[in-house]
């Protein structure tokens, strides 16, 4: 073995020994779990918003509740979080009403969940029917705990929102091949941490691979399958970009006269907008309790939308444009560049009167805000400067979000506290996500030397 392999090999491992370290039990753990590989198949992630309105007078009621529930996430009595096997991550909150729109106080579930609408509320109801009967007990049109199944059922599907635009940051790999692959990384990182005793260590790289393989072996619970994430790229969206590239070019002098208008219309509502006072919904101490208590975030926003239709249109074209990116090309771990999104979405609510925001991220408020202003500024520039309050802008994604003060001031005065907020695995960053993904890849089959020692690093 060559002297840089060889220090290779001694700082790594004693970085996976560290790991290790961190849960001495961990092969006691992964080893007693009685369950079967996940299905070696990508899946598709989806989104559920449900929105519904507070019953008069029981909105401080319901937040005793979600944050006696919030704070017991995995004790109290009426959801059992650990049971739920498609969701990643899931939230209660309370978005405040706004009465100057007429908006009443409202109660919003989230969550991000794989596969199929249906068998999802399935489960959601088998798990956390309690809870759906305490919570939604104190919602309008809820058909109470003496209610079937089926009835509980068609209330959140009726209740649900579309969203204008959501974002994944690890799509294709469900909650379950997420949590394998991190067994899978721990259980590598045991096990080296214990051959570094045995003598004439380190091996060569493909020795020290084999030995790994041999030793996954022993927990059938674990999968090291390969699969295709099936992930869309740009040329999945050619059939009906093609079509609409030679409408576009067919009816181009229409197309031009209708952007310059556009252009005209966009900046007479630029020079118009008023500077808006900024009244914070809450004291920043309220948010910043809910904060860094893992390595992963949340954050809950609402704000009006300016009034008009064409604020409303503009701010869904906007959201139109960023979920096809989203959807086609950033799809990879990033957004624009920001490497610590779990998941993100953007829901109309109110009839058409405010924006809700949920994301769940990595690293802290300061850094995942930073990150929007230094790498994705314009995108959303352009989409909250639909939105009252926002920093001055032009041509709808120019400054905006680049004032980087007033735009953590105004961030900070429209979010809301968010009074039940669970992940799935909470102690993984989107990096950590796919890296173990490669990982659990790199344990399949047969490697060169210099391929080996790649996947070596990647612990």
């Amino acid at each position: 073995m060559s002297e840089s392999e060889t220090l290779f090999f001694r700082t790594s491992l004693d970085g996976g020994a560290l790991a290790a370290a961190r849960a001495p039990d961990v092969l006691d753990s992964v080893a007693a779990r009685s369950r079967t590989p996940p299905e070696a198949k990508a899946v598709q992630q989806n989104a559920l918003t449900v929105f519904v309105k507070i019953r008069q007078g029981k909105t401080d009621e319901l937040r005793v509740l979600l944050e006696s529930i919030g704070k017991n996430l995995h004790t109290n009595p009426y959801i059992q979080f650990g049971e739920l096997t498609t969701t990643h991550f899931c939230r209660f909150v309370i978005v405040p009403g706004d009465p100057d729109l007429d908006a009443p106080a409202s109660l919003a579930f989230a969550s991000n969940f794989d596969g199929d609408l249906d068998a999802y509320l399935d489960e959601l109801i088998a798990v956390a029917r309690r809870g759906l009967d305490a919570i939604y007990g104190l919602c309008d049109g809820y058909p109470g705990s003496s209610a079937s199944a089926g009835a509980v059922k068609d209330f959140l599907r009726q209740s649900s929102l579309p969203y204008g635009a959501f974002y994944k940051g690890h799509p294709g790999l469900s909650h379950r091949w997420i949590k394998n692959d991190i067994d899978v990384r721990h259980v590598i990182e045991s096990f080296l941490q214990e051959q570094q005793k045995t003598p004439g260590w380190p091996p060569s790289p493909s020795e020290i691979r084999t030995r790994i393989q041999a030793h996954l072996a022993k927990f059938p619970g674990l999968s090291t399958a390969l699969f295709d994430r099936d992930l869309p790229t740009w040329k999945d969206a050619l059939p009906w970009l093609i079509p609409a590239s030679l409408a576009g070019i067919v009816a181009l002098p229409l197309v031009i006269e209708a952007a310059i208008v556009y252009a005209i219309l966009l900046r007479y509502h630029e020079i118009r907008d008023k500077p808006d006072s900024l009244k914070a919904n809450f004291p920043i101490s309220h948010l910043t309790v809910l904060e860094d208590q893992t390595i992963q975030n949340q954050l809950t926003h609402v704000v009006p939308i300016k009034p008009g239709l064409f604020r409303l249109w503009t701010l869904k074209g906007v959201l139109w444009a960023i979920n096809t990116l989203a959807y086609y090309i950033y799809n990879q771990g990033e957004l624009g560049g920001i490497p610590s999104i779990h998941f993100a979405r953007w829901v109309i609510i109110d009839g058409g009167k405010r924006l809700l925001f949920f994301s769940n991220y990595d690293g802290s408020w300061e850094n995942y805000l930073g990150d929007f202003i230094d790498k994705a500024s314009t995108g959303l520039t352009g989409v909250w400067s639909n939105t009252v309050g926002f920093p001055k802008t032009k041509w709808l994604i120019y400054e905006g979000a680049t004032h980087e003060a007033l735009f953590k001031q105004w961030t900070r005065a429209h979010q809301i506290p968010t009074q039940v907020w669970y992940s799935a695995y909470p102690d993984a960053t989107v990096p950590n996500v796919l890296n173990n993904t490669a990982i659990r890849g790199g344990a399949q089959g047969s490697l060169s030397e210099s391929k080996t020692l790649e996947w070596l690093e990647e612990l």
